[in-house]
């Protein structure tokens, strides 16, 4: 039993670390279609054009912002 426990915990953290690094995270866009379709392949767009962090920054942004002075698009994102 216990063998098998961690048997199904390495399986998954092998497809946790698959999708860390082969899946954006934010548009679920795999890294393949990546490479085979854009210049800067998948590196460039988690750095560039879905950088997690830049998306953690804004909703930091959003919790520390009065509700009253949001924009019209931080509106719809705080919903």
């Amino acid at each position: 039993i216990i063998i098998d426990t961690f048997a199904q915990l390495r399986d998954e953290k092998r497809k946790i670390d698959y999708n860390t690094n082969n899946i954006c995270f934010i548009c679920s866009i795999d890294r393949y279609t990546f490479e085979r379709n854009t210049d800067g392949g998948f590196d460039h767009h988690i750095a560039q054009e879905h950088f997690v962090w830049n998306y953690l920054y804004y909703m930091v942004h959003l919790n520390c912002t009065d509700p009253t002075e949001y924009n019209g698009v931080e509106s719809m994102v705080a919903q």
